[in-house]
């Protein structure tokens, strides 16, 4: 059973990175280097989440951020089948969650519903975005298979899949291989932190778990989360939360399955101080990616057993999450 959502991880807008240029050689030579052209930028994503299938598209430009591209016509087709899904025009937010930077001025364009829903795990899958007086973009990917969350094992719940954890201790998700899969990517949105804390600035507080590869399908909760997140952090809400989810709260956590194109897009070098490396999937009069991820979402509510937060509008208790985990022992 799975919690129809949309994952906020690779979706967001990234910073642009600076261009550099570098020449290789014992002397110093003069170089001549053209001018770079302004181009458009496009961040083409779908997300399967069960049977709820989403796909958005930002555009921007390279330099004059200020400008959004001209109107774009973006089709997704199926090469198997021949069936096509066309994008519409969208605010701005439903393409970047609300995270758009101020000097960023973008289109978006997003399919939902039956128009998209035909789209599978495994599937191939192409983009053509024509950009008008830009000229177009062109891609292809493959979608990971599916999987399962084998940790926790159990969800209750008559809507939002649901696990009870006990509070102040930590557990650890597990789930099965995707075929097809790059890295994993997982997230967490807890809220009520607030009230115990004292600090409004945490009442939702996103933490994004560690980067996994393809061959990890484990991750501590919620000890593992917040590592990128540290330096802005309250000190003692990142060492409360290594201890566990303090009762009352509760929490909505994601986890991606995400291929080769979001990967290399979104990758970080082993030495990089300018930052992001970003490979590009899509070809022709601009650059960006084109990407499809399988997503997995439940609930996890922190109560004792037994108590009135840990049983759903029924009456019934939340099944448990898992054994607690001890973060300084985790099992191998």
């Amino acid at each position: 059973m799975r919690r129809t959502s949309s994952w906020t991880g690779f979706g967001r807008v990234l910073g642009l990175l600076p261009l550099f240029a570098a020449a290789a050689g014992c002397e110093l030579t003069e170089v001549v280097t053209e001018e770079a052209e302004d181009a458009v930028v496009a961040e083409i994503y779908v997300y399967i989440d069960g049977n709820e299938v989403t796909a958005r598209a930002l555009l921007h430009r390279t330099f004059t951020q200020n400008q959004a591209p001209p109107a774009a016509e973006i089709v997704i087709s199926r090469p198997a089948d021949g069936r096509t899904a066309r994008l519409s025009a969208d605010a701005p937010e439903a393409c970047t969650f609300g995270l758009q930077p101020d000097r960023i001025v973008g289109s978006c364009y997003t399919a939902g519903g039956d128009e998209i829903g035909w789209v599978r795990p495994g599937d191939i899958l192409e983009v053509r975005a024509d950009l008008g007086p830009d000229g177009s973009l062109r891609g292809r990917t493959t979608t990971p298979a599916d999987f399962t969350v084998v940790q926790p094992a159990e969800f209750g719940g008559d809507g939002v899949p649901t696990c009870r954890i006990e509070p102040l201790t930590n557990i650890q998700f597990r789930w099965t291989s995707a075929e097809g899969t790059w890295a994993y990517l997982t997230e967490t949105l807890i809220q009520g932190l607030d009230e115990i804390s004292g600090d409004s600035t945490v009442a939702n507080l996103v933490l994004t778990g560690l980067a996994l590869s393809a061959a990890d399908t484990t991750i501590l909760y919620p000890a593992n989360y917040g590592v990128f997140d540290r330096f802005d952090l309250d000190q003692e809400v990142s060492r409360l939360l290594q201890q566990g989810l303090p009762g009352g709260t509760e929490a909505q956590v994601e986890i991606l399955a995400a291929d080769r194109n979001a990967t290399n897009w979104n990758r970080q070098g082993a030495f990089n101080p300018s930052g992001l490396i970003r490979i590009p999937s899509l070809q022709g009069e601009g650059t960006g990616v084109f990407s499809a991820g399988v997503v997995y979402g439940f609930r996890v509510v922190a109560a004792t057993a037994g108590s009135p937060e840990a049983l759903d509008e029924n009456g019934v208790e939340f099944p448990s999450c898992g054994p607690p985990i001890d973060p300084s022992n985790p099992p191998s």
